[in-house]
């Protein structure tokens, strides 16, 4: 592990809730009705985030269809 204040090992953790938080709360701005609303909601990003978004990095493919023809 790293020390504080150093960024190797959450990098990739602060980069996904970062491309979370904006395409979730600032772009949606959903107004949540109670726990459950918002526990559908965070796993129904997971899925349009893992099965649907196109990622540059990935020549506009999403992580499903990366990992598919990378097979």
């Amino acid at each position: 592990m790293s020390r504080r204040g150093s960024s190797p090992d959450n990098g990739h953790t602060d980069s996904w809730f970062k491309t979370f938080k904006i395409d979730f709360f600032e772009t949606l701005k959903r107004i949540f009705r109670n726990k459950e609303y918002v526990y559908w909601m965070v796993s129904e990003y997971l899925k349009f985030y893992n099965e649907i978004r196109s990622q540059s990095k990935l020549k506009g493919l999403s992580s499903v269809e990366h990992r598919i023809t990378q097979s």
